[in-house]
């Protein structure tokens, strides 16, 4: 298996049968000169897979396999072979000894992003609710101080009215 720069040590399990469609294994499609463009296939199926992103280690192993099924099924086709690819398995797959240590390291930093995500739910889970409830009785507190502040004025108000009546009624 190519990575964007090196080959990981990769084993498939490759699971065939004879086409039951065509039974006979046609080798007389196999001319001479077809080793070529066997080459040129096979360089193909490297280039497909070069440069991808290095979670087809561990995260996109499932896309790989039925991906391979079909590029196998294709070259065998095309060599009228008569064998039928049923299915492929991604045994293992190894980074490179060159980098398994910063494969490793990017795979506990992933674990990590993971976990500090989970972490980070859990605590705005937590704190949310507490600080709307906060919030509605900062509010609430907030309405009776007015309601309280008008009905004191207005009481004020009332007072300084009555008062005016009277001592006009007095003046006069």
């Amino acid at each position: 298996m190519l990575t964007a720069t090196r080959t990981s040590p990769t084993q498939f399990r490759v699971i065939w049968q004879i086409d039951p469609v065509t039974p006979r294994i046609r080798l007389q499609h196999l001319r001479a000169g077809d080793h070529r463009e066997g080459g040129r296939r096979k360089r193909d199926a490297r280039n497909r897979w070069a440069g991808a992103d290095p979670k087809i280690l561990t995260a996109d192993r499932k896309l790989i396999e039925p991906a391979s099924q079909l590029l196998m099924q294709k070259i065998l086709d095309s060599y009228h072979s008569g064998v039928q690819v049923v299915q492929v398995l991604l045994l293992s797959v190894d980074p490179p000894a060159q980098v398994i240590t910063a494969f490793r390291d990017v795979t506990a930093a992933q674990q990590d992003l993971q976990r500090l995500g989970n972490e980070a739910d859990a605590y705005a889970n937590r704190v949310v609710p507490e600080a709307r409830g906060a919030a509605g009785a900062h509010s609430a507190g907030g309405r009776a101080y007015r309601e309280q502040t008008v009905a004191e004025a207005q009481g004020q108000a009332s007072r300084f009215t009555q008062i005016t009546n009277s001592t006009s009624a007095r003046q006069r």
